[in-house]
């Protein structure tokens, strides 16, 4: 949430103390990511009782949530103002695909360049390692949710291989396909895809 966003919500929160209960839930996630978030939240909702727990439950989600995006132009960074022109003319020039996150409990820190693949199979086999990294780095044997989405449509290669290598590849309990809003293609620019995982 934008900070604004956040002064908003905790304004709210303190009229409404002792009439209403509420939680305000920062995901530090965007697009398909503030998604599985909320997917994973509303399981919670529905399984526990205590607030204490839910909490404190809510907080691992957040930090157990991987969002990975791959970006064909890199000139719809540059635009937004979030990567210099130097990098926007390396990444068109070479016809990369660059893999970029916000990775759980880093997510703080924005956006991170993962690395750049040359076809849409590499780029998808980074997220695919990446997220296989992360799972044994926490102990995860089965991911919670996947939310996968691409960015103009969901009936492309590029998203399909991608299913293909999470079936392949990971124990997950829940897969859904999420939908792009407009910002995400702004940003993302014409040919994006990615997806989120929550280990738990």
């Amino acid at each position: 949430m934008s900070s604004a966003t956040v002064q908003m919500a905790e304004g709210i929160r303190k009229d409404y103390e002792g009439i209403i209960p509420i939680i305000n839930i920062d995901t530090k996630q965007a697009s398909s990511g503030i998604g599985a978030v909320l997917l994973r939240v509303i399981e919670l909702l529905k399984e526990l009782d205590s607030v204490d727990e839910f909490v404190a439950r809510v907080d691992e989600v957040i930090k157990n949530t991987y969002l990975y995006f791959c970006l064909l132009d890199l000139n719809y960074l540059y635009r937004g103002g979030r990567i210099g022109r130097a990098q926007s003319l390396l990444g068109s020039v070479l016809r990369i695909v660059s893999v970029v996150g916000l990775l759980g409990e880093e997510a703080d820190l924005g956006m991170a360049p993962i690395v750049k693949g040359r076809t849409y199979k590499a780029a998808n086999k980074i997220i695919i390692n990446h997220i296989k990294q992360k799972m044994v780095l926490k102990k995860v044997a089965k991911i919670e949710l996947i939310n996968i989405l691409h960015f103009e449509n969901s009936d492309v290669d590029e998203l399909k291989d991608l299913e293909k290598q999470i079936n392949d590849n990971l124990a997950y309990r829940r897969l859904v396909h999420g939908n792009a809003r407009f910002v995400e293609a702004v940003h993302g620019g014409p040919g994006a895809w990615g997806g989120s995982f929550v280990l738990k």
